[in-house]
């Protein structure tokens, strides 16, 4: 997904993965790799303006910083390491429900919901749960653990440009 300047209106970069805070459970900031150059940047939640379906935006190329500038963000990036997309998801109690197929950003970055496609062949299938943030217990590199009331979220058939990370 593009980054948009709203200053120049130029692209000053793409995102190339969510920083994800599993304590905060939110995404912390996005690793931008900025048009003309391969040293990819942080581009803290704090200084998105919006998160659109087709860009980010941004008030000016300012909004990005090095990624050796902020020790938290990059601790979150090396040590923590979370990739949310395509992690499975269990129940406290042990249950596989599935795997993260997408997400939803809300304001600061906070996750909203989780979008889960079942294992195997199924998880190609557009079926999926949407199991609201409500359900989230924690985040891990290895899964994410949710309420088993998770379980119990209702199928339903969504279009790849539906929601959004």
């Amino acid at each position: 997904m593009p980054v948009l300047a709203l200053d120049s209106g130029a692209v000053i970069g793409k995102v190339r993965q969510a920083v994800i805070d599993p304590e905060e459970r939110k995404v912390a900031a996005l690793l931008v790799q900025p048009a003309r150059s391969w040293v990819r940047q942080f581009l803290p939640m704090e200084a998105v303006r919006a998160l659109g379906g087709h860009a980010v935006t941004v008030e000016s190329r300012e909004a990005l910083i090095p990624v050796r500038q902020d020790e938290r963000l990059w601790t979150l990036l090396v040590k923590k390491r979370i990739a949310l997309a395509g992690s499975p998801v269990i129940t406290a109690g042990g249950d596989l429900v599935g795997g993260v197929r997408d997400y939803e950003i809300g304001q600061g970055g906070a996750i909203t919901r989780l979008y889960v496609g079942e294992g195997g062949w199924r998880f190609l299938t557009g079926s999926e749960r949407e199991i609201p943030a409500a359900s989230l217990l924690a985040l891990g590199r290895d899964a994410v653990i949710v309420t088993e009331e998770a379980l119990d979220a209702p199928r339903q058939e969504r279009s790849p440009g539906d929601g959004g990370d």
